[in-house]
């Protein structure tokens, strides 16, 4: 069975609701983020940063959430999460989860930076305008696409759509969503599947 390491609402959300649309069984391993429990030796064997999420699938263990994205949305390829290899749409779906990863989720992280993550000595107002303007410009072009289509690469919904959603979500939760109609209802539409786990978000 897949073990999932995950906390809360973070990032190794992307890897539960996935699972989940997969209909695969997994065990779910906290990790409490809190109390330090990413730095212990035993788990940072599993992530040598520390972080979540990883994932043991018998004797292999994987952490970066787009690559164990695409590792269980191919072993589970039956259930059409992915697109197949060397067309049309898994050149776009590819694209879109290379876009979701650079231009918003690691301009959210280093925001989060210069808001509370760094030390007060090192952060930089001007630094965060810039990064928050690209972030911007990244979600209006989210926004355009999805004046076309439901799901970031077509009609249909894949894992990118996972990956995208949460990361949306946190964007949203930083109130950089306001004005993006289509963003909004991407958002909702996904959060409304019945493998979403609602219990991430209850309190948001």
């Amino acid at each position: 069975m897949i073990k999932l390491f995950e906390y809360s609402k973070s990032r190794s959300v992307r890897i539960h609701w996935l699972l989940k649309e997969l209909g695969a069984e997994f065990e779910s391993v906290s990790i409490d983020l809190r109390k330090g429990e990413q730095f212990s030796p035993e788990y940072k064997k599993i992530h040598p940063l520390g972080k979540v999420p990883a994932i043991q699938d018998g004797d292999l263990t994987l952490f970066e959430s787009a690559a164990i994205c695409n590792y269980l949305c191919e072993s589970y390829f039956e259930k059409g999460l992915i697109p197949d290899p060397a067309t049309t749409e898994r050149a776009l779906y590819d694209q879109w989860l290379s876009f979701t990863l650079t231009e918003v989720d690691a301009k959210l992280w280093a925001a989060e930076g210069h808001l509370w993550r760094y030390p007060a000595e090192s952060r930089s107002p001007l630094s965060l305008a810039v990064l928050e303007k690209e972030l911007v410009e990244a979600l209006a072009v989210i926004e355009k696409e999805l004046l076309k289509k439901n799901c970031i690469v077509s009609s249909r919904f894949y894992g990118v759509d996972v990956m995208l959603t949460q990361t949306l979500l946190w964007a949203k939760a930083r109130g950089h969503c306001e004005g993006f109609t289509n963003i909004n209802s991407y958002i909702e539409r996904n959060v409304n599947r019945p493998a979403f786990p609602k219990e991430f978000y209850e309190n948001q």
